[in-house]
Protein backbone atom coordinates (compact mmCIF):
# COMPACT_ATOMS: atom_id res chain seq x y z
CA UNK A 1 0.00 0.00 0.00
CA UNK A 2 2.89 2.34 0.82
CA UNK A 3 4.60 1.48 -2.48
CA UNK A 4 1.31 1.93 -4.35
CA UNK A 5 0.72 5.44 -2.96
CA UNK A 6 3.94 6.62 -4.58
CA UNK A 7 2.95 5.64 -8.11
CA UNK A 8 -0.82 5.22 -8.25
CA UNK A 9 -3.90 7.38 -7.64
CA UNK A 10 -6.91 5.23 -6.79
CA UNK A 11 -10.52 6.37 -7.17
CA UNK A 12 -11.88 4.78 -4.01
CA UNK A 13 -11.35 2.33 -1.14
CA UNK A 14 -12.06 -0.78 -3.23
CA UNK A 15 -9.34 0.11 -5.74
CA UNK A 16 -6.96 0.93 -2.90
CA UNK A 17 -7.52 -2.49 -1.34
CA UNK A 18 -7.38 -4.71 -4.45
CA UNK A 19 -4.29 -3.06 -5.94
CA UNK A 20 -2.50 -2.98 -2.57
CA UNK A 21 -3.21 -6.68 -2.05
CA UNK A 22 -2.09 -7.52 -5.60
CA UNK A 23 1.17 -5.60 -5.33
CA UNK A 24 1.79 -6.92 -1.82
CA UNK A 25 1.30 -10.54 -2.88
CA UNK A 26 3.67 -10.00 -5.79
CA UNK A 27 6.34 -8.60 -3.46
CA UNK A 28 5.92 -11.56 -1.08
CA UNK A 29 6.28 -14.03 -3.97
CA UNK A 30 9.56 -12.43 -5.04
CA UNK A 31 10.86 -12.44 -1.46
CA UNK A 32 10.11 -16.19 -1.23
CA UNK A 33 11.92 -16.64 -4.56
CA UNK A 34 14.94 -14.72 -3.21
CA UNK A 35 14.95 -16.87 -0.06
CA UNK A 36 14.90 -19.92 -2.34
CA UNK A 37 17.85 -18.69 -4.38
CA UNK A 38 19.79 -18.05 -1.15
CA UNK A 39 18.92 -21.49 0.25
CA UNK A 40 16.83 -20.05 3.10
CA UNK A 41 13.50 -21.83 2.58
CA UNK A 42 12.92 -22.63 6.24
CA UNK A 43 9.94 -22.16 8.54
CA UNK A 44 11.42 -19.29 10.57
CA UNK A 45 12.36 -16.91 7.69
CA UNK A 46 8.95 -17.41 6.05
CA UNK A 47 7.01 -16.77 9.28
CA UNK A 48 9.19 -13.78 10.23
CA UNK A 49 8.57 -12.24 6.79
CA UNK A 50 4.79 -12.69 7.10
CA UNK A 51 4.76 -11.31 10.65
CA UNK A 52 6.78 -8.26 9.57
CA UNK A 53 4.33 -7.57 6.74
CA UNK A 54 1.40 -8.04 9.13
CA UNK A 55 2.74 -5.77 11.89
CA UNK A 56 3.96 -3.12 9.44
CA UNK A 57 0.63 -3.19 7.60
CA UNK A 58 -1.36 -2.98 10.83
CA UNK A 59 0.44 0.16 11.99
CA UNK A 60 0.19 1.74 8.53
CA UNK A 61 -3.59 1.10 8.44
CA UNK A 62 -3.91 2.49 11.96
CA UNK A 63 -2.00 5.62 10.96
CA UNK A 64 -3.71 5.99 7.56
CA UNK A 65 -7.01 4.08 7.67
CA UNK A 66 -8.87 3.18 4.48
CA UNK A 67 -11.59 5.75 3.86
CA UNK A 68 -14.69 3.66 3.21
CA UNK A 69 -16.74 6.30 1.42
CA UNK A 70 -18.93 4.32 -0.98
CA UNK A 71 -22.20 5.57 -2.43
CA UNK A 72 -24.99 3.77 -0.61
CA UNK A 73 -27.52 1.97 -2.74
CA UNK A 74 -30.79 0.42 -1.66
CA UNK A 75 -30.56 -3.35 -2.00
CA UNK A 76 -33.40 -5.09 -3.80
CA UNK A 77 -34.56 -8.65 -3.15
CA UNK A 78 -32.68 -9.69 -6.30
CA UNK A 79 -29.47 -8.11 -5.00
CA UNK A 80 -29.75 -9.99 -1.70
CA UNK A 81 -30.55 -13.22 -3.56
CA UNK A 82 -27.52 -12.71 -5.83
CA UNK A 83 -25.23 -12.07 -2.84
CA UNK A 84 -26.63 -15.18 -1.12
CA UNK A 85 -25.87 -17.44 -4.08
CA UNK A 86 -22.36 -15.94 -4.35
CA UNK A 87 -21.73 -16.56 -0.64
CA UNK A 88 -23.01 -20.14 -0.97
CA UNK A 89 -20.64 -20.74 -3.93
CA UNK A 90 -17.72 -19.38 -1.89
CA UNK A 91 -18.56 -21.67 1.04
CA UNK A 92 -18.89 -24.64 -1.31
CA UNK A 93 -15.48 -23.90 -2.82
CA UNK A 94 -14.01 -23.45 0.66
CA UNK A 95 -15.15 -26.98 1.52
CA UNK A 96 -13.40 -28.23 -1.62
CA UNK A 97 -10.24 -26.28 -0.77
CA UNK A 98 -10.13 -27.87 2.69
CA UNK A 99 -10.05 -31.39 1.22
CA UNK A 100 -6.84 -33.32 0.42
CA UNK A 101 -5.23 -32.57 -2.94
CA UNK A 102 -6.15 -35.06 -5.72
CA UNK A 103 -5.54 -32.93 -8.85
CA UNK A 104 -3.05 -34.75 -11.08
CA UNK A 105 -1.12 -31.65 -12.21
CA UNK A 106 -0.74 -30.48 -8.61
CA UNK A 107 0.54 -33.84 -7.40
CA UNK A 108 3.00 -34.12 -10.30
CA UNK A 109 4.45 -30.59 -10.39
CA UNK A 110 2.37 -27.66 -9.01
CA UNK A 111 2.83 -28.99 -5.46
CA UNK A 112 5.49 -31.63 -6.07
CA UNK A 113 8.08 -29.08 -7.19
CA UNK A 114 7.46 -26.67 -4.26
CA UNK A 115 7.67 -29.68 -1.93
CA UNK A 116 11.02 -30.52 -3.53
CA UNK A 117 12.16 -26.96 -2.82
CA UNK A 118 10.97 -27.42 0.76
CA UNK A 119 12.97 -30.64 1.18
CA UNK A 120 16.18 -29.02 -0.11
CA UNK A 121 15.42 -25.57 1.42
CA UNK A 122 16.20 -23.88 -1.90
CA UNK A 123 15.23 -23.57 -5.57
CA UNK A 124 16.55 -26.89 -6.86
CA UNK A 125 16.47 -28.81 -10.14
CA UNK A 126 14.04 -31.73 -9.88
CA UNK A 127 15.18 -34.33 -12.41
CA UNK A 128 12.72 -35.09 -15.24
CA UNK A 129 10.32 -32.30 -14.15
CA UNK A 130 11.26 -29.27 -16.22
CA UNK A 131 8.79 -27.08 -14.28
CA UNK A 132 11.31 -27.08 -11.44
CA UNK A 133 13.35 -24.68 -13.58
CA UNK A 134 10.36 -22.33 -13.85
CA UNK A 135 9.72 -21.05 -10.31
CA UNK A 136 6.59 -18.94 -10.84
CA UNK A 137 4.52 -16.72 -8.56
CA UNK A 138 1.93 -19.36 -7.66
CA UNK A 139 4.73 -21.87 -6.98
CA UNK A 140 6.32 -19.48 -4.50
CA UNK A 141 3.04 -19.17 -2.60
CA UNK A 142 2.58 -22.94 -2.58
CA UNK A 143 6.16 -23.36 -1.33
CA UNK A 144 5.48 -20.96 1.54
CA UNK A 145 2.23 -22.80 2.35
CA UNK A 146 3.97 -26.18 2.45
CA UNK A 147 6.74 -24.81 4.65
CA UNK A 148 4.25 -23.27 7.09
CA UNK A 149 2.22 -26.48 7.40
CA UNK A 150 0.89 -28.59 4.49
CA UNK A 151 -0.95 -28.55 1.16
CA UNK A 152 -4.17 -27.26 2.76
CA UNK A 153 -2.50 -23.89 3.39
CA UNK A 154 -1.40 -23.82 -0.25
CA UNK A 155 -4.93 -24.72 -1.37
CA UNK A 156 -6.39 -21.94 0.76
CA UNK A 157 -3.99 -19.46 -0.85
CA UNK A 158 -5.24 -20.56 -4.27
CA UNK A 159 -8.85 -20.37 -3.04
CA UNK A 160 -8.25 -16.83 -1.80
CA UNK A 161 -7.11 -15.77 -5.28
CA UNK A 162 -10.56 -16.69 -6.62
CA UNK A 163 -12.32 -14.67 -3.91
CA UNK A 164 -9.97 -11.73 -4.50
CA UNK A 165 -10.77 -11.90 -8.23
CA UNK A 166 -14.43 -11.34 -7.32
CA UNK A 167 -13.45 -8.25 -5.33
CA UNK A 168 -11.52 -6.91 -8.32
CA UNK A 169 -14.52 -7.44 -10.62
CA UNK A 170 -16.78 -5.82 -8.04
CA UNK A 171 -14.43 -2.84 -7.78
CA UNK A 172 -14.40 -2.38 -11.56
CA UNK A 173 -18.18 -2.53 -11.72
CA UNK A 174 -18.67 -0.06 -8.84
CA UNK A 175 -16.37 2.43 -10.56
CA UNK A 176 -17.81 2.17 -14.07
CA UNK A 177 -21.36 0.91 -13.47
CA UNK A 178 -23.00 0.29 -10.10
CA UNK A 179 -23.26 -1.99 -7.06
CA UNK A 180 -25.77 -4.37 -8.71
CA UNK A 181 -23.59 -4.92 -11.78
CA UNK A 182 -20.71 -5.71 -9.42
CA UNK A 183 -22.68 -8.42 -7.67
CA UNK A 184 -23.86 -9.95 -10.96
CA UNK A 185 -20.38 -9.82 -12.51
CA UNK A 186 -18.87 -11.55 -9.47
CA UNK A 187 -21.61 -14.18 -9.42
CA UNK A 188 -21.39 -14.95 -13.15
CA UNK A 189 -17.60 -15.26 -12.97
CA UNK A 190 -17.39 -17.24 -9.73
CA UNK A 191 -20.06 -19.81 -10.57
CA UNK A 192 -18.47 -20.85 -13.86
CA UNK A 193 -17.77 -24.58 -13.42
CA UNK A 194 -14.07 -24.33 -14.28
CA UNK A 195 -13.59 -21.45 -11.84
CA UNK A 196 -15.20 -23.42 -9.03
CA UNK A 197 -13.20 -26.57 -9.72
CA UNK A 198 -10.00 -24.53 -10.01
CA UNK A 199 -10.67 -23.04 -6.57
CA UNK A 200 -10.45 -26.50 -5.00
CA UNK A 201 -6.89 -27.38 -6.00
CA UNK A 202 -3.40 -25.96 -6.40
CA UNK A 203 -3.37 -25.10 -10.08
CA UNK A 204 -2.38 -21.98 -11.99
CA UNK A 205 -5.75 -20.63 -13.09
CA UNK A 206 -6.84 -18.65 -10.04
CA UNK A 207 -3.55 -16.83 -9.59
CA UNK A 208 -3.37 -16.07 -13.31
CA UNK A 209 -6.95 -14.79 -13.22
CA UNK A 210 -6.38 -12.54 -10.22
CA UNK A 211 -3.24 -10.88 -11.56
CA UNK A 212 -4.64 -10.88 -15.11
CA UNK A 213 -7.80 -8.99 -14.10
CA UNK A 214 -5.71 -6.54 -12.08
CA UNK A 215 -3.52 -5.93 -15.14
CA UNK A 216 -6.59 -5.31 -17.29
CA UNK A 217 -8.00 -3.03 -14.58
CA UNK A 218 -4.76 -1.04 -14.57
Amino acid sequence: RICLKRFFKWSGPLEEIVFSVGLGLGIIAYIVFLLGVLGMLYFLPIVIMILLFTVFGFFDLKKNPVQFVIKREKLSVMDIFTAGILLFAMLLNLAGALSPEIFYDSLVYHLAVPNYYKLYHKIADMKYIFYSNLPMVHGMFYTAGLIIKDEIISKLINYSAGVLSCFVLFSIAVRYFNFRVGLLASLIFYTVTHVMISSWSCGTEMMLTFFGILSLYS
